[in-house]
Formats: C-alpha cells, sequence, structure tokens
C-alpha cells in the first residue's frame, strides 16, 4: 500500500505533466490556463455546456471560470445562449475561431494520455479504469457527496 505522501506526490506529479504539457497551447493562443480549460471541457463534453457544468465537475472555482468564460467570449471563441425553458440556464457554445485551438488541446491530451500509459497493455489499462473507479467512489463517499455520473462513465 502506498503511504499518504506517495498517493498526493503522484497525483500532483500528474497535474504537473499535465500543466507542462498545456503550455504550449496556452502560449500558442494567448490563452491562461483556466481559458484553456473551460475550452477542453466544452469540447469534451457537448451534454454538459454551461458555467456551472465546468465549475461542477473540473472543481475550479466559480470566480476563475466566470473570468474565463468573459474572455473567452471577448476573444469570440465561445457564445452564450440562454436557455428557453430556464432563463437562469446560459448555454456556451464554441465558435469556429475555437476549432484550431481544439484541435492542439485534443493533441495535447491525447499525448498526455499516451505519456500517462506507456507501456500498459489493454488489460492493465482495464484494470486501471476500474480500479480508478472504485476510487473516485470511495473518495465521493468519504466526501458525503452524490458520485456523479460524469466519473461513472
Amino acid at each position: 500500500m502506498y503511504p499518504n505522501s506517495e498517493i498526493l506526490f503522484i497525483v500532483k506529479s500528474i497535474m504537473k505533466l499535465y500543466g507542462l504539457l498545456s503550455e504550449d497551447v496556452c502560449e500558442k493562443f494567448a490563452l491562461t490556463r483556466f481559458e484553456m480549460d473551460v475550452l477542453a471541457f466544452l469540447s469534451n463534453n457537448p451534454h454538459r455546456d454551461t458555467a456551472s457544468d465546468i465549475i461542477e465537475f473540473r472543481m475550479l472555482p466559480k470566480s476563475n471560470v466566470s473570468q474565463a468564460v468573459e474572455q473567452l467570449i471577448q476573444k469570440k471563441l465561445l457564445t452564450r445562449t440562454t436557455d428557453k425553458q430556464d432563463r437562469r440556464r446560459v448555454h456556451l457554445s464554441l465558435t469556429s475561431n475555437a476549432k484550431p485551438i481544439v484541435n492542439d488541446i485534443q493533441k495535447m491530451q491525447h499525448k498526455f494520455n499516451a505519456e500517462l500509459f506507456e507501456g500498459f497493455s489493454d488489460e492493465e489499462l482495464a484494470i486501471y479504469t476500474q480500479m480508478n473507479g472504485c476510487i473516485v467512489k470511495n473518495v465521493f463517499k468519504c466526501l458525503g457527496e452524490k458520485v456523479n455520473d460524469y466519473v461513472q462513465r
């Protein structure tokens, strides 16, 4: 069993790798990390298209998401549409201007996954996925939160 410090080190190291790989995309398109995260989330989760979805599923601070959304709208990379049934809900959509950025983000994410899982067999990846799902369920259980369908995929 891993000591707590090793688990935290592994998680932080994975996050650091993702951050390092993200830097090129952010620099190329003059984006902040939060702006890139918003674009990545919306492109990877088209059925979750509100700022609330981003805040909930990415566990990002509301103020940072709000600021990133505003900047992306000003940069003409996002548009807002009020929900017809619930005027309090605002849907976010990527514009055609965001396509080259999203393509680079997806290439970066593919590289991240390739680096992270290099040397894993298909069977090992399946075991990892199953075990990771159990860990996430345990975390949400301990936090007293319902395991949402995002982590059950």
